[in-house]
């Protein structure tokens, strides 16, 4: 009869202003990380990128009668003091690649000005069989799109998600990608307007340091996908490989997670109030994506949780991201 007790016992009403069991945060030095070297120079092990660029991505002025009541059927995690923030190297044309393709289409150099800083780039080819193939940079993405110079058979059927991700699996290799950075293929059927099968999708979720990259609804994003038809694959785009720079940061408390997580995370909900309960089931460590004001894209170390969210009788699932770096390494946190 214990045993069927204690569960309950666990289950922590934060709206009642009680606080869950949690596990010490592991107070140590973390490991050394070493990589390939910025060009932008070296990094400092702490706060590397000085203030991150932009706001802090959570809201911090919601007021506290909407928020709803919290229950927790997990275990906190442990939050370290420290925490490692990613960030993408610019990836914007740089002027020796500038002043080459300029030099090369006999652009005047005048035009160029002194110290011209690139800003996106688009080179499309044709390849021997007909296919369509577009570089796009900042982004950086490859785009491919089947060509019709070659006539190939057409199956009696969309390809099952087996085999689909058996043919992309095979046109990864037969074409050299490097596939660092992507997760474990995701295939599925997918649908035209009319709501009838058009084909099949196979997606790479995107990962950094072997860590899930997240948005703020706490999705995956997308490293790759392909579109197949009952031909082959028709179209498809794929991330090239980024470089990294690393540095960390101090790390909000646990009691500060739990604060950020009655107010919402990253996805907020509005029109909320304590009858409105979220049961957390499910808590996970990723990276969650962030474009900063300059632009550039930073990776912030967050807590992913997952439930159920009830208003009344109706009970929808709930997903949301807590950022664990603290609010005052943010250009903009007030």
């Amino acid at each position: 009869m214990l045993h069927r007790i204690l569960p309950i016992i666990a289950i922590i009403l934060l709206g009642q202003g009680c606080l869950p069991p949690q596990r010490s945060a592991v107070v140590s030095e973390p490991e050394i990380i070493t990589g390939e070297p910025s060009p932008e120079g070296a990094v400092p092990f702490y706060n590397g990128f000085g203030p991150l660029p932009g706001r802090v991505p959570f809201p911090t002025d919601l007021p506290d009668a909407v928020l709803p009541t919290v229950i927790l059927n997990t275990e906190l995690p442990a939050i370290p003091p420290n925490v490692t923030v990613l960030r993408e190297w610019n990836r914007a044309t740089d002027d020796i690649l500038l002043r080459n393709i300029t030099t090369a289409l006999d652009v005047p150099i005048g035009a160029l000005g002194q110290d011209p800083t690139g800003q996106s780039l688009s080179v499309n080819w044709q390849d021997m069989e007909g296919h369509q193939w577009t570089y796009q940079a900042p982004t950086p993405r490859l785009l491919f799109a089947r060509g019709t110079r070659e006539v190939l058979p057409e199956a009696e059927a969309f390809p099952s998600p087996e085999d689909a991700t058996i043919t992309v699996n095979a046109f990864l290799r037969d074409h050299g990608v490097n596939t660092v950075g992507w997760g474990v293929p995701q295939a599925y059927p997918s649908y035209g307007e009319d709501g009838a099968m058009s084909g099949t999708t196979v997606a790479f979720a995107a990962s950094r340091d072997e860590q899930p990259a997240m948005i703020e609804t706490g999705h995956s994003f997308p490293a790759a996908e392909f579109q197949l038809d009952k031909v082959g694959i028709r179209e498809a785009f794929m991330a090239l490989p980024v470089r990294l720079d690393r540095s960390n940061y101090p790390s909000i408390t646990s009691g500060e997670v739990l604060t950020r997580l009655r107010m919402g995370g990253t996805s907020p909900l509005f029109n909320t109030s304590p009858a409105t309960v979220i049961t957390i089931t499910d808590f996970s460590m990723v990276l969650y994506r962030h474009l900063g004001a300059d632009g550039r894209i930073y990776y912030l170390p967050s807590l992913r949780a997952e439930g159920t969210v009830r208003n009344g009788n109706r009970q929808d699932s709930y997903i949301t991201l807590i950022p664990l770096i603290q609010d005052s390494a943010f250009l903009e946190f007030k």
